[in-house]
């Protein structure tokens, strides 16, 4: 017997399956982030062109951006900070004793509005070309 299920809980969550209300949420759900990808893969290009480079993702709900080099972790570090941007390294995301592939940053999309990804890419831009 489990005594720590919530009985209530799983029927409801039983009825939205069996009614099709996941299945049409994940549909609605997938088509809001593949906007979202595509607006900010355009952006990424559009404003960065050939200073970075990425994949646009099949699934997920981050671009990993790949930097040409990496001569001052330091600078880039405290310009992002000036500029109020989170910059996730790739490096924090791989095991430490391995070798690290390249030198990038995890750039999440998900939480952002159509409007906001052009001004976020732009201050990325303002960051990662900041000499």
């Amino acid at each position: 017997v489990d005594s720590f299920g919530n009985t209530s809980l799983e029927r409801a969550v039983a009825y939205l399956i069996s009614e099709g209300f996941l299945q049409r949420h994940l549909k609605k759900a997938v088509n809001i982030y593949r906007e979202r990808r595509d607006i900010f893969c355009e952006e990424l290009q559009k404003q960065l062109g050939d200073q970075v480079s990425f994949e646009k993702p099949e699934g997920g709900l981050a671009v990993w951006l790949k930097l040409p080099s990496l001569d001052n972790y330091d600078r880039l570090s405290t310009t992002a900070k000036k500029y109020k941007v989170k910059l996730p390294m790739a490096e924090q995301f791989w095991d430490p004793d391995a070798p690290i592939p390249y030198v990038g940053v995890r750039l999440g999309f998900a939480n952002m509005s159509l409007a906001s990804i052009p001004i976020a890419v732009k201050k990325l831009a303002e960051v990662l070309l900041q000499k």
